[in-house]
């Protein structure tokens, strides 16, 4: 059982680069990537990922409410954590990209890091502009500065939040 991540052939290079970047990574706390491949119609591209039975941590959030206990908060976080640095330290990766929609629980209960469509090889020059969600994006990232492994941290932060009120920071809903 796997899930399919899919995209058409204006977005399939990111699927392509993606896939890359997650074959390089082997970490309880990632979501595994299980392949790619070309799709059916000409030019799509779909990606073959580790099924992740929880759905998304906003998921969570949602059924729960809206917020969640300072316990679940406090281990979700530290699963996000682990995961941060083995991509900081290990692997020398950003993810770019870190909210609560982007975090996946598995069948053990644990969070997974999942969508590294935004994420790049910390310090290289990349032509890409900067990606991610405006509402986690750290100050520097935002005025358009290196998004080196701080910027994802300061994200985990705002997804703390957001586990514990059901919004993204700084938003009016």
């Amino acid at each position: 059982l796997f899930a399919v991540k899919s995209a058409g052939a204006s977005d399939a290079a990111t699927l392509r680069r993606e896939r890359a970047v997650l074959a390089g990574l082997s970490s309880p706390h990632v979501v595994r990537c299980v392949g790619g491949g070309e799709g059916a119609e000409e030019g799509s591209y779909q990606l073959f990922l580790e099924y992740a039975p929880g759905g998304s941590l906003a998921d969570e959030v949602a059924r729960n409410g809206g917020s969640l206990e300072e316990r679940a908060i406090r281990a979700y976080a530290a699963d996000v954590l682990r995961a941060l640095a083995y991509l900081h330290g290990d692997r020398s990766v950003v993810h770019g990209d870190v909210k609560a929609r982007n975090v996946l629980i598995g069948g053990d209960g644990r969070a997974k890091l999942a969508d590294f469509g935004c994420a790049r090889a910390f310090g290289s020059a990349s032509a890409r502009p900067i990606g991610g969600t405006p509402a986690f994006m750290a100050p520097e990232v935002a005025r358009g500065e290196d998004q080196g492994p701080a910027a994802d941290v300061w994200a985990l932060g705002c997804t703390v939040i957001e586990m514990a009120t059901g919004r993204a920071p700084w938003s009016d809903t």
